[in-house]
């Protein structure tokens, strides 16, 4: 079974919606105040309060901070997820706050060394997500995905089948990528919402639908 992860949360009731239709994961983003799925420290842990027993929660940063590994123990989520971090010392910081695991989103853009670092850190029961859009819709091409499975298989020793994958996810094109790969898991952001930060109900329930519809078809299941 596909995990599916739906990032940029910003309310209760689209985490009612994501639970209600399958998903695995609901994303919160702090710390990004630019962005238009942003919540604050204190609104970030309301969602969470109310997600507890009912979906996985992840607490979202775009840059590993000092504060963010302050705070976000205090917001209480299942896991936490950072795309970039300056300082390495602070990810083992932040992998000692949360036992249960941290997502690394990693890029094209990140060069061989600094991949090769992060690797040296990354623990068993942390994530790798493949992350080509950030936020931006951008789909990941098979080219990328071949050259990038690539990399992190040399220096994370995963296959597809153990990362998640990100990059213009939406209800249309979902399925059509999961007839040719199967990753541990499927994250969309953008590709669900009516306006960047407003997720959509339908959107929402059309794309798990989507993901369960391809997995059956595999399974040459009716």
């Amino acid at each position: 079974m596909v995990e599916i992860k739906i990032c940029g949360v910003k309310d209760e009731h689209t985490v009612e919606v994501a639970r209600n239709n399958g998903a695995t994961f609901v994303g919160i983003v702090t710390g990004a105040p630019d962005s238009p799925r942003h919540v604050t420290y204190e609104k970030a842990g309301d969602i969470i309060r109310f997600a507890r027993g009912k979906i996985k929660t992840v607490l979202v940063t775009r840059e590993l901070t000092a504060e963010f590994i302050d705070r976000a123990p205090l917001v209480g989520s299942d896991m936490v997820q950072f795309h970039k971090a300056k300082q390495l010392r602070l990810v083992e910081r932040l992998q000692d706050e949360f036992t249960g695991g941290v997502i690394f989103a990693i890029s094209a853009e990140m060069d061989d060394d600094g991949l090769a670092k992060l690797a040296n850190l990354a623990r068993r029961n942390d994530i790798i997500l493949l992350d080509k859009s950030q936020g931006k819709g951008i789909g990941i091409d098979d080219t990328t995905l071949a050259n990038e499975c690539q990399r992190i298989e040399k220096n994370f020793r995963r296959k597809l089948g153990d990362i998640f994958v990100a990059g213009g996810f939406n209800p249309s094109n979902v399925m059509s990528f999961l007839q040719k790969h199967q990753p541990r898991g499927i994250d969309a952001s953008s590709g669900l919402e009516l306006t960047p930060g407003v997720k959509d109900q339908a959107r929402i329930k059309q794309f798990c639908e989507m993901i369960k519809n391809s997995l059956k078809n595999q399974d040459g299941l009716p």
